[in-house]
């Protein structure tokens, strides 16, 4: 594939209209109280992860195409402590959403918690990263 072609391929892949209509897909999640992990996903059925991306405790799962699929937080009552939530709220958690928005040359990765509780920590958004598009480019 020539340079300008993959460019455009891969500009495709990340438009915004593409992301918009992915984060329409339902968001799976999980929260291992024992590890205090929490996994958050949108994966489709006949999608597969080919790629992890770790760094320090929050991993990033993407599919031969460069999707954005998949969300890890290792320690994550520490992480939402030192972003001003309180951790508690991982316990009331009846749903969660992953939020990827392109944002120029960048890709904004976080998630949102949702709780039926009316506690104003629930329905933030959560940052994670602000990743370069060009560091998940395949």
């Amino acid at each position: 594939m020539k340079k300008n072609n993959f460019k455009k391929v891969f500009k495709d892949e990340c438009s915004k209209d593409r992301m918009e209509k992915e984060s329409e897909i339902e968001s799976k999640f999980f929260y291992d109280i024992d590890y205090d992990s929490l996994m958050i996903s949108q994966k489709g059925d006949n999608e597969k992860v080919k790629k992890n991306f770790m760094f320090d405790d929050i991993i990033i799962s993407l599919t031969g195409k460069a999707k954005i699929v998949g969300l890890e937080i290792r320690d994550v009552s520490n992480f939402l402590n030192e972003l001003g939530f309180n951790p508690i709220m991982l316990k009331k958690i009846n749903s969660a959403k992953l939020i990827v928005q392109p944002k120029r040359d960048f890709i904004f990765i976080g998630f949102q918690l949702l709780s039926s509780e009316n506690s104003p920590e629930f329905g933030n958004r959560v940052p994670v990263a602000n990743i370069p598009i060009s560091c998940i480019q395949h």
